[in-house]
Protein backbone atom coordinates (compact mmCIF):
# COMPACT_ATOMS: atom_id res chain seq x y z
CA UNK A 1 0.00 0.00 0.00
CA UNK A 2 1.34 3.13 -0.81
CA UNK A 3 2.20 5.70 1.37
CA UNK A 4 -0.29 8.53 0.12
CA UNK A 5 -4.22 8.53 1.01
CA UNK A 6 -6.18 7.02 -1.71
CA UNK A 7 -8.63 8.36 -2.91
CA UNK A 8 -12.40 7.28 -3.66
CA UNK A 9 -13.16 6.13 0.42
CA UNK A 10 -12.00 4.02 3.10
CA UNK A 11 -11.45 0.58 2.08
CA UNK A 12 -10.00 -1.54 4.80
CA UNK A 13 -8.69 -0.97 8.02
CA UNK A 14 -5.08 -0.23 6.90
CA UNK A 15 -6.90 2.58 4.37
CA UNK A 16 -8.45 4.06 7.91
CA UNK A 17 -5.23 3.34 9.95
CA UNK A 18 -3.44 5.64 7.02
CA UNK A 19 -6.11 8.38 7.40
CA UNK A 20 -5.40 8.68 11.34
CA UNK A 21 -2.61 10.07 13.28
CA UNK A 22 -1.34 6.78 15.08
CA UNK A 23 -0.93 7.35 18.96
CA UNK A 24 2.27 5.48 20.12
CA UNK A 25 1.12 5.13 23.88
CA UNK A 26 -2.40 4.35 23.46
CA UNK A 27 -2.37 2.84 20.35
CA UNK A 28 -5.41 4.99 19.56
CA UNK A 29 -6.37 6.50 15.78
CA UNK A 30 -6.85 9.75 15.99
CA UNK A 31 -9.15 10.51 13.01
CA UNK A 32 -7.51 13.72 10.71
CA UNK A 33 -9.34 14.21 8.28
CA UNK A 34 -13.45 14.97 7.01
CA UNK A 35 -15.88 16.41 10.08
CA UNK A 36 -19.84 16.46 9.44
CA UNK A 37 -21.80 19.65 10.53
CA UNK A 38 -21.78 18.18 14.18
CA UNK A 39 -18.22 17.51 14.53
CA UNK A 40 -17.90 13.88 13.77
CA UNK A 41 -15.50 12.25 12.09
CA UNK A 42 -16.92 10.98 8.50
CA UNK A 43 -15.88 9.22 5.26
CA UNK A 44 -16.90 7.60 2.61
CA UNK A 45 -17.44 3.93 2.87
CA UNK A 46 -17.65 2.10 -0.70
CA UNK A 47 -18.50 -1.25 0.97
CA UNK A 48 -22.28 0.02 1.73
CA UNK A 49 -21.91 3.33 -0.88
CA UNK A 50 -22.19 6.35 2.13
CA UNK A 51 -20.89 8.27 4.14
CA UNK A 52 -20.82 6.97 7.75
CA UNK A 53 -18.81 7.48 10.78
CA UNK A 54 -15.68 5.52 12.60
CA UNK A 55 -18.07 3.69 14.05
CA UNK A 56 -19.96 2.45 11.09
CA UNK A 57 -16.48 2.06 9.03
CA UNK A 58 -15.57 -0.46 11.70
CA UNK A 59 -19.07 -2.29 12.28
CA UNK A 60 -18.00 -2.53 7.65
CA UNK A 61 -14.66 -4.36 8.51
CA UNK A 62 -16.26 -6.62 11.36
CA UNK A 63 -19.14 -8.16 9.71
CA UNK A 64 -19.08 -7.04 6.45
CA UNK A 65 -22.79 -4.50 6.08
CA UNK A 66 -24.03 -1.79 7.92
CA UNK A 67 -24.76 -1.84 11.87
CA UNK A 68 -28.34 -2.44 12.87
CA UNK A 69 -31.05 0.22 13.90
CA UNK A 70 -30.06 0.77 17.57
CA UNK A 71 -26.11 -0.57 17.32
CA UNK A 72 -23.21 2.02 18.05
CA UNK A 73 -19.69 0.78 17.85
CA UNK A 74 -18.23 2.90 20.62
CA UNK A 75 -14.53 3.09 21.45
CA UNK A 76 -13.92 1.56 24.70
CA UNK A 77 -9.94 3.47 25.09
CA UNK A 78 -12.24 6.84 26.11
CA UNK A 79 -10.82 8.71 23.30
CA UNK A 80 -14.24 9.68 21.00
CA UNK A 81 -12.48 9.91 18.12
CA UNK A 82 -10.04 6.42 17.77
CA UNK A 83 -10.36 4.72 14.81
CA UNK A 84 -8.69 1.95 16.11
CA UNK A 85 -11.01 -1.26 15.58
CA UNK A 86 -10.09 -2.91 18.10
CA UNK A 87 -10.35 -0.18 20.46
CA UNK A 88 -14.55 -0.37 19.20
CA UNK A 89 -17.29 -2.96 20.52
CA UNK A 90 -20.93 -3.03 19.40
CA UNK A 91 -23.51 -1.89 21.71
CA UNK A 92 -26.44 0.34 22.17
CA UNK A 93 -26.35 4.27 22.64
CA UNK A 94 -26.55 3.82 26.30
CA UNK A 95 -23.72 1.46 26.25
CA UNK A 96 -21.71 4.15 24.19
CA UNK A 97 -22.49 6.96 26.42
CA UNK A 98 -21.60 5.01 29.38
CA UNK A 99 -18.29 4.34 28.00
CA UNK A 100 -17.86 7.77 27.12
CA UNK A 101 -18.85 8.99 30.51
CA UNK A 102 -21.79 11.00 28.86
CA UNK A 103 -24.95 11.74 31.14
CA UNK A 104 -27.90 13.53 29.54
CA UNK A 105 -29.30 15.79 31.75
CA UNK A 106 -32.67 16.60 32.33
CA UNK A 107 -33.13 19.19 30.09
CA UNK A 108 -31.93 17.02 27.37
CA UNK A 109 -34.25 14.12 27.87
CA UNK A 110 -37.09 16.82 28.19
CA UNK A 111 -36.13 17.82 24.97
CA UNK A 112 -36.01 14.01 23.35
CA UNK A 113 -39.48 13.19 25.10
CA UNK A 114 -41.15 16.32 23.54
CA UNK A 115 -39.67 15.39 20.14
CA UNK A 116 -40.82 11.92 20.45
CA UNK A 117 -44.53 13.44 21.64
CA UNK A 118 -44.42 15.45 18.72
CA UNK A 119 -43.55 13.85 15.78
CA UNK A 120 -46.67 10.99 17.69
CA UNK A 121 -49.64 10.44 15.56
CA UNK A 122 -51.59 10.67 18.65
CA UNK A 123 -52.53 13.76 19.80
CA UNK A 124 -53.23 14.61 23.62
CA UNK A 125 -57.32 14.85 22.75
CA UNK A 126 -57.29 11.10 20.49
CA UNK A 127 -55.52 9.93 23.46
CA UNK A 128 -58.69 10.41 25.56
CA UNK A 129 -60.64 8.98 23.07
CA UNK A 130 -59.47 6.40 22.99
CA UNK A 131 -59.48 5.91 26.64
CA UNK A 132 -63.25 6.73 26.70
CA UNK A 133 -64.22 4.74 23.24
CA UNK A 134 -66.45 1.57 23.83
CA UNK A 135 -64.83 0.70 20.44
CA UNK A 136 -62.59 -2.58 19.79
CA UNK A 137 -58.58 -2.23 19.78
CA UNK A 138 -58.88 -3.39 16.44
CA UNK A 139 -61.40 -0.40 15.45
CA UNK A 140 -59.26 2.34 17.58
CA UNK A 141 -56.52 1.13 14.94
CA UNK A 142 -58.15 1.28 11.50
CA UNK A 143 -59.26 4.71 12.83
CA UNK A 144 -56.14 6.20 14.13
CA UNK A 145 -53.90 4.47 11.84
CA UNK A 146 -51.78 2.92 14.92
CA UNK A 147 -51.71 -1.28 15.65
CA UNK A 148 -54.12 -3.02 18.34
CA UNK A 149 -51.25 -3.38 20.81
CA UNK A 150 -50.42 0.63 20.78
CA UNK A 151 -54.55 0.93 20.91
CA UNK A 152 -54.22 -1.35 23.88
CA UNK A 153 -51.35 0.48 25.75
CA UNK A 154 -52.26 3.57 25.11
CA UNK A 155 -55.89 2.85 26.59
CA UNK A 156 -54.66 1.07 29.22
CA UNK A 157 -52.11 4.23 30.17
CA UNK A 158 -49.30 2.13 29.69
CA UNK A 159 -48.36 4.22 26.70
CA UNK A 160 -48.84 8.50 27.07
CA UNK A 161 -48.39 7.73 30.60
CA UNK A 162 -48.84 11.52 31.23
CA UNK A 163 -52.48 11.69 30.82
CA UNK A 164 -54.27 9.41 33.73
CA UNK A 165 -55.40 6.51 32.69
CA UNK A 166 -58.86 5.78 33.00
CA UNK A 167 -60.44 4.89 36.39
CA UNK A 168 -56.68 5.87 38.40
CA UNK A 169 -56.29 9.28 39.85
CA UNK A 170 -53.82 10.32 42.63
CA UNK A 171 -57.16 10.97 44.43
CA UNK A 172 -58.20 7.64 44.57
CA UNK A 173 -58.58 5.64 47.98
CA UNK A 174 -59.02 2.39 48.61
CA UNK A 175 -61.31 1.29 51.76
CA UNK A 176 -59.00 -1.74 51.81
CA UNK A 177 -56.02 -0.17 53.10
Amino acid sequence: MSSTVSGGGVRSQADLMQRCVVDEHTECWRWKFGRDGGGRPNMWIPAIRAVGTIGVACAVFATGKRPEPGTAWHPTCGTSNCANPEHRICGTRKSQMRALKMVRTPLQIARITRGKRAASKLSQDDVLAIRRSQLTLKQIAQQYGINAGYACQVRNGTRRGELAAPGSSVFAWSPER
